[in-house]
């Protein structure tokens, strides 16, 4: 079921302005509100669309064209952005995943708490340093430093 709306919107204008927007509409059979609305409403779907369009001259549009189908070679700074890109990404994709590490054996700590096998917590951090490549105050990643 559609759902209707009766917002309002008010405008105020010269008396001139409000004849010859009233003789407008009058000669295309609706009211003042309805033709208000029609006239902003064709105006304001025109504005968007025209936004959306891109205009170029015959000559911007060949440069264009020629470009897409013959690109340049890349050069220093695109590809150091690139690889900058890739570094920052993989990054972030080792951050997650040693996440994911961290919370898997913490989770496997507090299941063998749980069931009365009392892996110690030393334990755990030892496990996490060794995963994650990590070394502790003395320099060791082992648990028996």
């Amino acid at each position: 079921m559609a759902v209707i709306s009766n917002e309002r919107i008010t405008v105020r204008v010269s008396e001139q302005i409000k004849q010859t927007l009233t003789a407008a509409a009058d000669l295309t059979g609706v009211t003042l509100n309805q033709f208000l609305v029609q006239a902003a409403l064709e105006k304001a779907e025109h504005n968007i669309e025209k936004d959306k369009l891109i205009r170029l001259s015959k000559n911007d549009a060949q440069v264009f064209f020629d470009a897409l189908e013959n690109p340049p070679e890349p050069n220093a700074k695109l590809i150091n952005a690139v690889k900058n890109y890739r570094d920052m990404n993989q990054t972030k994709q080792d951050v997650i995943q040693q996440g994911i590490v961290l919370l898997d054996i913490l989770a496997m700590s507090s299941k063998s708490k749980q069931q009365g096998k009392s892996k110690p917590i030393k334990k755990a951090f030892a496990d996490i340093r060794n995963v994650l490549g990590i070394t502790n105050k003395t320099g060791t990643t082992n648990e028996h430093e």
